[in-house]
């Protein structure tokens, strides 16, 4: 692990290729220009020049894990360790090349695991050849150049920064990320490593409020509604996290439980108010159309609940895919809306009980290393845990590939299996010099 600034490493320049890739969802904006116009929100998404996009994009995809391969390499070693040491993790991409067997599509199904196991690789080797102040700063440096760029695309080109997609939102900033909630959902997770990061210099406070101020603003203009809930609700948990570090034993517990009843409280009067709150933020009871589509997903998902349709096979092959489509009347629909349906879809009961165990276990350690030791790193960990369950209230992703909002996740869980290790054999030790 290297001492040196991490701005003067070059695999810190190489790195920030496929992150920002990753960030962006698998595509910028301007490379979805036949999508983003008048008739894009009708899912015009399968002309001619969106099906040359397509074939970009895939080749794109290919290169980056290339370069994530090619860069990984140094820690082979510690990459094999760490999917050994977190079985559980292990098993679910183990799972998601299994379902190949019965897939609707073997070949996209095998692809994507492939993808899966290079996302998942690379955050054992961040961990591996970072230290996790240093992996906040990398990420923080994604988040800088993406708003850098965001805000070039916005105001010199609009076509491209800006929603055009019909008069839905017509306007709203989505910067280089192909759609406005993609841009708030991804820069709220940037947002995060700026709350618990370690900076040196005269002026760290200053970039720090700079940088945060910056990514709010964006996530603003996203016109983003849940965008907003969500980094409002991230926002306030890093707080009372810093808040909490501060306080232990008795008045900690106490501060716990009035935070609880006080969420408790709040969550109780937004479902009194459910449809009065959902009018004032321009959306209906559906979440524009959300609710809907899951009723005909969970339709489908009767037909194979347990091992699913095969890992990100559902959306490739004409079936019921292509009904949910005609019945939405939205022709480039190619998710679910939600990452827990998602992964349904592809792996099934299987797939999302493994999931739903990896998680907890990280809650575990995540508990488990804050009331021992309450760093930093614990900290960013956590929070990003608590934005992942706000982000699959509405539209986030798990176990998708290609993605950073999935590769911090496989990093939180990662990180805090490290970090309870890392107390563990302290505790030990001192146990030992006793």
């Amino acid at each position: 692990m290297s001492t040196k600034p991490l701005y003067t490493l070059a695999i810190t320049w190489v790195l920030l290729i496929p992150l920002l890739v990753f960030a962006s969802g698998g595509g910028f904006s301007f490379q979805y220009t036949s999508i983003n116009t008048e008739l894009g929100v009708l899912g015009a998404g399968v002309t001619a020049s969106s099906q040359s996009e397509s074939g970009m994009l895939r080749i794109q995809t290919y290169v980056v894990t290339l370069i994530c391969g090619l860069l990984t390499m140094p820690g082979l070693r510690a990459i094999v360790r760490g999917f050994g040491e977190n079985s559980l993790l292990s098993t679910l991409v183990v799972v998601a090349f299994g379902s190949a067997f019965w897939s609707l599509s073997a070949r996209a199904t095998l692809a994507a695991s492939g993808f899966l196991t290079v996302n998942v690789a690379l955050a054992f080797f961040l961990l591996w050849r970072f230290s996790s102040n240093d992996v906040m700063k990398l990420l923080m440096l994604v988040g800088a150049i993406a708003a850098v760029g965001s805000l070039i695309l916005i105001f010199f080109f609009p076509q491209y920064g800006t929603q055009l997609r019909g008069s839905y939102a017509h306007g709203a900033w989505q910067g280089i990320f192909g759609h406005k909630n993609a841009c708030a959902e991804t820069l709220t997770y940037l947002v995060i490593p700026a709350c618990f990061v370690k900076l040196s210099g005269r002026y760290s406070w200053m970039f720090r409020m700079s940088y945060l101020l910056t990514l709010v603003w964006l996530i603003a203009m996203t016109q983003s509604v849940g965008g907003w809930v969500m980094c409002f609700c991230t926002l306030c948990s890093a707080l009372l996290l810093l808040q909490l570090r501060k306080t232990f034993g008795k008045d900690m517990v106490t501060c716990v439980l009035i935070i609880v009843a006080l969420v408790a409280s709040l969550a109780f009067l937004i479902f009194l108010n459910l449809e009065p709150l959902l009018a004032l933020f321009g959306k209906d009871a559906t979440l524009t159309g959300r609710t809907v589509l899951w009723h005909y997903l969970s339709v489908a998902l009767l037909k194979q609940p347990l091992t699913g349709f095969g890992y990100m096979a559902f959306w490739q092959q004409p079936g019921d895919s292509t009904n949910i489509r005609i019945l939405m009347n939205w022709r480039a629909l190619s998710y679910a809306e939600n990452g827990i349906i998602e992964l349904w879809l592809g792996l099934g009961l299987i797939g999302v009980t493994l999931f739903v165990a990896v998680f907890a276990r990280a809650i575990r350690d995540g508990i488990y290393c804050f009331r021992r030791d309450a760093t930093p790193a614990t900290m960013f960990y956590i929070s990003i845990l608590i934005f992942t369950v706000f982000a699959n209230i509405e539209a986030g992703k798990v176990m998708y590939p290609s993605h950073l909002e999935c590769i911090l996740q496989y990093l939180a869980f990662v990180g805090l299996r490290h970090e309870r290790r890392a107390i563990e054999d302290h505790a030990f030790d001192k146990q030992i010099a006793a």
